[in-house]
């Protein structure tokens, strides 16, 4: 299936988006710097994506993990902010928040790094 037919079958190009997620991708340092910086972002659904996209980015770093690791237990520790709801564009019927998304890539983090 080519990428415009996927785009299509997705519905929407947030849901597509959403699924791409889950990929592993390769970015370069600067990519990799802009999410980690991103991680903490006032958007619950922005700082959800980019937790995403640490718990499957294989390229970061030992260091980029321990600073991301770092971000996310501060984020943990409020509760105001690691219990804010998503609304995700997967159209599942699942009720997302972001310290669930949070606890699972904190969890993959720490066993990359061991």
């Amino acid at each position: 299936m080519t990428k415009e037919e996927e785009v299509y079958n997705a519905g929407t190009v947030g849901t597509f988006a959403w699924e791409q997620l889950a990929q592993t991708w390769q970015m370069d340092t600067n990519a990799r710097k802009a999410v980690v910086e991103a991680l903490d972002h006032n958007n619950a659904i922005i700082c959800a994506a980019t937790a995403l996209l640490l718990r499957n980015g294989r390229p970061f770093s030992r260091e980029e993990r321990k600073v991301a690791a770092q971000k996310i237990m501060v984020l943990l520790k409020d509760d105001e902010l690691s219990r804010r709801p998503l609304d995700p564009p997967d159209q599942s019927n699942k009720v997302w928040r972001l310290d669930d998304v949070l606890f699972e890539t904190l969890r993959a983090i720490v066993e990359q790094i061991k």
